[in-house]
């Protein structure tokens, strides 16, 4: 029995889909944050000559500041924090890899149980105002260090939520890797599929983000 299976009959006599479905995507979004470790130590072996630096999360404006970020307004309200799921890795002060994860949707498990569909789930608009911060953050950046992995039944194929989530790689295809904005916007590298990923492929895709992002830094150095 899969885990999503087992919480849902576990939790079945107690707040049901969306009991689950929360702790399904809390499950996942653990597994983007236990890479971070072996993430660093890798990248730390493979290029000791930078140092590298973990933020899991970091105060917009002092962000902003650090990377010299042009064209803002300079007005902010508070310390908003910016905190992605999988934190965001930095090289010699600059972001080379930025982690989200975002699971979304039970209908299908309910259909099985015969009960009413719910409303699609709102995981992606969270995702999208990340998205957006970030780009502002990477502006004078060459490269787009975002990496969004989903999963669920909401991103079947033909469904409005994955439609929807192609305006985030600008209409380019899911599951490839857009670090290098290459003199274009920013595009955001969608890695999708309807069972999740083990920890070893998030490792692997993450890695593959942080080399780009180091060669396009490189090569317009």
């Amino acid at each position: 029995m899969s885990n999503s299976a087992l919480l849902r009959k576990t939790h079945t006599s107690f707040g049901g889909g969306a009991t689950i479905n929360s702790e399904v995507a809390k499950n996942f979004e653990s597994k983007l944050k236990n890479i971070q470790k072996p993430l660093l130590q890798k990248l730390r072996e493979n290029y000791p000559d930078i140092e590298f630096e973990l933020k899991n999360q970091t105060i917009q404006k002092e962000l902003h500041e650090s990377l010299e970020v042009s064209m803002l307004g300079g007005y902010y309200e508070g310390e908003a924090f910016i905190k992605p799921d999988g934190g965001m890795i930095l090289a010699d002060g600059i972001p080379i890899y930025v982690g989200e994860a975002k699971k979304q949707g039970t209908n299908i498990d309910r259909a099985l149980e015969g009960l009413p569909a719910q409303a699609m789930g709102n995981a992606i608009e969270r995702a999208f105002k990340n998205i957006e911060e970030i780009k502002i953050l990477m502006e004078n950046q060459p490269h787009f260090p975002y990496l969004l992995f989903v999963f669920g039944c909401d991103f079947n194929k033909g469904s409005s939520i994955r439609c929807r989530l192609l305006a985030a790689t600008r209409y380019s295809p899911f599951n490839k890797i857009y670090v290098d904005k290459e003199g274009m916007p920013a595009r955001t590298s969608v890695f999708m599929n309807s069972i999740g990923f083990t920890e070893e492929e998030m490792l692997t895709i993450a890695y593959q983000v942080c080399e780009e992002s180091l060669r396009c830094i490189s090569k317009n150095n």
